[in-house]
C-alpha cells in the first residue's frame, strides 16, 4: 500500500470513528456529497450570476477589457492561474484550522487522482458557521477580492484571473448552496468526497 492510500485510509478510519461517535449519540445524518463531474458541470451555472455582473461593471467604468497577447503575457498568465490552485486550498486550509481544537494538525492537503482534482480536507467536526466561512474564503478572497481590485485598477490581466478564481469557487458555493438546509447540524467534511455529512440531533 503506498502512502497515499495510507493516508487516505487513516483519514476514512478517522471519519468513520467520527461517525460512529455521532450516531451513538442520537444524531441523525445527512449525506451531501456529489461527484466531480457534476459540481464542475455545476461550477458553471452558480457562478454566472457572479461572473456576468463583475463584467459588466467593469466594461461600464473602463470601456473595454484589453489582453496583451504574448508568449511572455500567456506564460505569466498561466503560471498566476497554476499558483492560484494551491493558494485556494491553503486559504481553505488555515480558516478551517481557525476553528480547530488542533488547528492545523486537523488539515489534510492532497490530490484525487482520479479526477485530478485538489482537496482540502478538515478532519474535525464544525459548527455550520465556521464550516461555510472556510468553505467560502477562497472565493472571497481570489474570487472577489482580486475582481474588486481589477475593477478599481482597471487591470484586466486582474480581472480574468479573479473572475477564473470565481469558476474555479464553483464547488464551494455550491457545497454552501447544500449547507444552507442545515444551519443547527454538526458539519464533518467527508474525506474522500466533494462535500460533507451534517449530523442533526433526533430531538431537534
Amino acid at each position: 500500500m503506498t502512502n497515499t492510500n495510507e493516508a487516505t485510509q487513516k483519514r476514512l478510519d478517522m471519519h468513520e470513528a467520527l461517525r460512529a461517535d455521532m450516531l451513538s449519540q442520537s444524531y441523525e445524518e445527512k449525506n451531501c456529497t456529489i461527484s466531480v463531474v457534476k459540481a464542475n458541470i455545476y461550477a458553471i451555472l452558480i457562478t454566472l450570476p457572479f461572473i456576468i455582473p463583475l463584467y459588466i461593471l467593469y466594461l461600464s467604468i473602463w470601456g473595454e477589457v484589453i489582453f496583451i497577447v504574448d508568449l511572455i503575457s500567456m506564460g505569466i498568465f498561466f503560471a498566476t492561474i497554476f499558483i492560484s490552485i494551491p493558494i485556494h486550498e491553503a486559504i481553505h486550509g488555515f480558516t478551517f484550522a481557525a476553528f480547530c481544537q488542533n488547528g492545523l494538525k486537523s488539515i489534510h492537503y492532497g490530490i484525487l487522482w482520479n479526477s485530478l482534482t485538489p482537496y482540502c480536507h478538515c478532519s474535525e467536526p464544525l459548527k455550520f458557521k465556521h464550516y461555510i466561512i472556510g468553505g467560502l474564503m477562497p472565493f472571497i478572497i481570489l474570487g472577489l477580492g482580486i475582481t474588486s481590485l481589477a475593477i478599481i485598477l482597471g487591470n484586466s490581466f486582474l480581472l480574468l484571473l479573479g473572475l477564473l478564481n470565481i469558476l474555479a469557487a464553483g464547488g464551494d458555493l455550491l457545497i454552501a448552496v447544500y449547507l444552507l438546509k442545515y444551519r443547527n447540524a454538526v458539519i464533518i467534511d467527508h474525506p474522500t468526497d466533494l462535500g460533507f455529512t451534517a449530523y442533526i440531533r433526533k430531538d431537534a
